[in-house]
């Protein structure tokens, strides 16, 4: 798939070029493909937020773990650092 943006009169423009065979199986299909591209692009852009979140706080300074080792032994916790 290909994307070509632009913008004309103010409103944003973009272009999706899809291999001939997955176009016609969705126009086959009638599926609604402006719908689509929409929700893609919105996912993706929540996806890319999500994982730069997930990467500042794995970045943070950990605090030290609460529990001492008798204790974590005693609950069973596995894998606190």
């Amino acid at each position: 798939m290909q994307l070509c943006m632009g913008i004309r009169w103010g409103v944003p423009k973009v272009s999706v070029y899809l291999p001939d065979e997955l176009y016609r199986e969705a126009r086959m299909r009638q599926l609604p493909l402006s719908s689509l591209v929409q929700d893609a692009v919105e996912r993706a852009l929540r996806n890319s937020d999500r994982q730069e979140w997930i990467l500042r706080l794995r970045s943070r300074p950990r605090a030290p773990s609460c529990l001492g080792n008798d204790r974590i032994e005693r609950f069973g916790v596995i894998g606190v650092v």
